[in-house]
């Protein structure tokens, strides 16, 4: 009896500190005069992400609008919603949680001012937490942490001097892929999503350890077997085990067989960067050039400071310029795992999605066909694709490659708060005081579908808003047979700041931006060439319904840490020779 009694009273205490939370939220909310939504439960709630899928049908269907906060407390819901929620609260507001809250932005001005102000609205590294698999990173660090990791992993890495190595690259598994798929003895094809898994997973590791892999290999490979390559493929597909299971647990015995490989899995991967790092050293010690690979950067910088009484005082790697800086060895791992599992998700989804959904609107596979033809005619030898000389001039290829991110960005809004200050914002020609301690979301999702500068077809796939030519018409709606003159009139069209960012933008953007955008028009650029894709339709389907059954598919998602295509193996297509 007295157990029950005390559990009624630490139950009312934890309503009462509830409801008092609640109640304080609410006053904050109201004092910063934007629009607001009240919800029971923070859309982060582990339960409530758990059971959502079963309680929100319900929620929906109480009386007098009591489950309104449901369209907006979900995973993807700013998927969903796009710039719909906004049309009707505004650019600007509030979401109130009993946990604290948070403000949602659709405002450029407002956003730029954000992305922009690293200081006054720094990343909430709390939520990123889980991405220290590792150990800290470029991605879940902040301040003065953050710039040391920035100066390292920004300088080699991503240099202007690797892209032509990674233009390369992308051409060549771009040509064994197609091999594969031409070869396929049906020319039906499920494993889109699959294979630009592959693909971009061999760039990547070409473009931070210089290593060449031939397109296909078995998939089934036993824990023991794993290579570099396969060990790493293997981590990136297993990310949530990884994050949610202590390593210790991982690696002991009678534990379900898929944790066991992975923690194998790791382990390789661990072992084999371990040897590269002893080999910098080695290399460092005796005054050696490195290897000029992503490992041998983040080491020099690091070994440099940490052993400046046993290095040689003459620094020889391609990283001179840069202040002495330290990262430890577990800094080291953490950030070439960040590395490889950020590209890898940002190129494979933007290529699957590309691929597909020219697929599903053909007409634009000739809209770029046109200037792959017209720019290569007289080049067809990729080896001779000169990646300084061609790679400015495929406008239609980034087109493609920027319309996807723009309906289908990787994240769809980026965290921030406003620390321990309050902060003044902006938006609609209004300024507020945002509370200390509150979230701010620019919401990427809304502004890539804002009427307001994309248009009346903000939501639907038209490649050409991208493109602007010397005419009048800076959107042309229709898709013509352009001349060489008329190719080199065109440019790509720069969207005001805050209106575009799918790689973030400021202080806090994506490092690797460019390698994406080089992998992804390099691909491009290959496959539609001299081949076209078609949706494989079913018995007795039309065109018509077959593209709408597609088009319904490719707004289907599943989030893990990122947006990806919930069920892309019933997206059958086919490869032709034009």
């Amino acid at each position: 009896m007295k157990l029950l009694i005390i559990s009624c009273i630490l139950l009312l205490l934890w309503l009462a500190r509830l409801a008092f939370s609640f109640y304080v939220n609410r006053q904050q909310a109201q004092r910063i005069g934007l629009p607001i939504i009240i919800s029971p439960i923070e859309p982060s709630n582990p339960a409530w992400i758990l059971g959502q899928k079963i309680v929100m049908p319900l929620l929906r269907r109480l009386p007098f609008r009591l489950g309104k906060w449901v369209k907006v407390c979900y995973r993807g819901s700013q998927y969903d919603n796009k710039y719909a929620i906004h049309a009707e609260l505004g650019d600007a507001w509030t979401l109130v949680t009993p946990s604290g809250n948070s403000v949602f932005l659709a405002d450029s001005d407002a956003v730029e001012y954000v992305l922009r102000n690293r200081n006054s609205f720094p990343k909430p590294t709390r939520i990123y937490q889980l991405f220290e698999i590792f150990g800290p990173n470029l991605l879940t660090s902040e301040g003065d942490t953050f710039k040391r990791h920035r100066k390292v992993c920004g300088a080699f890495p991503f240099s202007e001097r690797r892209m032509a190595s990674v233009w390369r690259e992308a051409l060549c598994q771009a040509s064994q892929l197609q091999e594969y798929w031409l070869s396929n003895k049906h020319r039906a094809l499920s494993s889109t999503v699959e294979d630009a898994t592959v693909l971009t997973m061999h760039v990547l590791t070409f473009a931070a350890f210089n290593i060449a892999y031939p397109f296909r290999r078995g998939n089934d490979i036993s824990a023991k077997d794993m290579d570099f390559r396969d060990a790493f493929s293997f981590l990136l597909c297993n990310s949530l085990i990884i994050a949610g299971v202590p390593r210790q647990i991982l690696e002991m015995p009678f534990i379900p067989l898929s944790w066991a490989k992975v923690g194998q899995a790791i382990h390789t991967v661990k072992a084999y960067i371990q040897v590269l790092i002893e080999q910098e050293k080695a290399l460092y010690i005796g005054g050696s050039i490195g290897g000029h690979n992503l490992v041998s950067d983040l080491v020099r910088d690091s070994w440099d400071s940490k052993q400046a009484t046993t290095f040689p005082k003459k620094r020889y790697s391609l990283s001179t310029t840069l202040p002495r800086m330290s990262l430890t060895e577990a800094e080291i791992f953490s950030n070439v795992f960040m590395f490889m599992a950020a590209g890898h998700d940002t190129v494979t989804q933007t290529l699957s999605y590309s691929i597909l959904y020219l697929a599903t609107y053909p007409e634009w596979q000739r809209w770029i066909a046109e200037e792959i033809q017209a720019i290569t005619l007289d080049n067809a030898d990729i080896e001779k694709w000169d990646y300084e000389a061609l790679f400015p001039r495929f406008k239609r290829c980034k087109a493609i490659m920027f319309e996807i991110l723009r309906l289908a960005p990787i994240i769809a809004a980026i965290p921030k708060y406003t620390a321990e200050r309050d902060q003044n914002i902006t938006a609609a020609g209004k300024t507020f005081t945002i509370p200390r301690r509150t979230l701010v979301f620019p919401n990427m999702m809304a502004l890539h579908t804002h009427p307001t500068y994309w248009g009346a077809d903000a939501t639907s796939f038209r490649p050409s808003r991208w493109v602007t030519t010397d005419a009048e018409d800076k959107h042309p709606e229709s898709v013509g047979c352009p001349t060489v003159s008329s190719l080199a009139r065109e440019s790509l069209l720069v969207p005001p700041r805050g209106f575009y960012f799918p790689w973030s933008d400021g202080p806090r953007a994506c490092p690797g931006k460019k390698l994406a955008q080089v992998e992804v028009t390099a691909v491009l650029a290959y496959l539609f060439r001299d081949h076209f894709v078609e949706m494989v339709l079913r018995p007795n389907e039309t065109f018509a319904a077959a593209q709408q059954r597609f088009a319904a598919k490719l707004h289907e998602y599943r989030l893990m840490f990122s947006l990806k295509i919930r069920d892309p193996k019933n997206m059958v297509v086919r490869w032709v020779q034009q």
